[in-house]
């Protein structure tokens, strides 16, 4: 996950010193992903698997990865749409890529200055909002689609 969220970070050097202090790459994820394996690694279908042979790979990729896999999802969708907001955070500061290269905070940022045109401020303020609610949707759509344990409503 970390390394999506280096990928999406803008290329500028005040962004590149910002952003990792911002939050450690993988912090919380590796917790949580942790933890998953940790409660799954005691439930009967693990402890079944390893009394008919299986071995620890097989486990993991059979078992553990499909229910891990999930979370996983969700957290690089949250992570990609908080880099987003991130990035339109800073450049609206003025502490991310400079202003020739267009970016949603740097189209903020020159909107504050129009009182009477609250247009220009308005579509990169929605398009931030599309997109990082999109990334989310996504993100919960591709859980619903790959979690073996979700049942839909109705």
């Amino acid at each position: 996950m970390a390394g999506a969220a280096e990928w999406l970070a803008p290329r500028s050097p005040r962004a590149q010193q910002i952003l990792p202090r911002l939050k450690p790459p993988g912090s919380m994820d590796a917790r949580t992903v942790r933890a998953s394996v940790l409660s799954l690694r005691e439930r009967e279908f693990v402890v079944a698997a390893r009394g008919l042979g299986a071995g620890d790979a097989r486990i993991v990729l059979r078992h553990v990865l499909p229910l891990v896999l999930s979370p996983m999802l969700v957290l690089a969708s949250f992570e990609v749409a908080r880099m987003i907001i991130l990035e339109a955070a800073l450049g609206f500061l003025g502490l991310g890529v400079p202003p020739p290269t267009p970016t949603w905070g740097n189209m903020l940022a020159d909107g504050r200055d129009y009182v009477r045109g609250a247009w220009i401020a308005m579509f990169p303020g929605l398009a931030i909002m599309i997109t990082a609610a999109g990334a989310n949707f996504l993100g919960d759509g591709l859980r619903d689609l790959l979690d073996p344990t979700f049942e839909p409503a109705g």
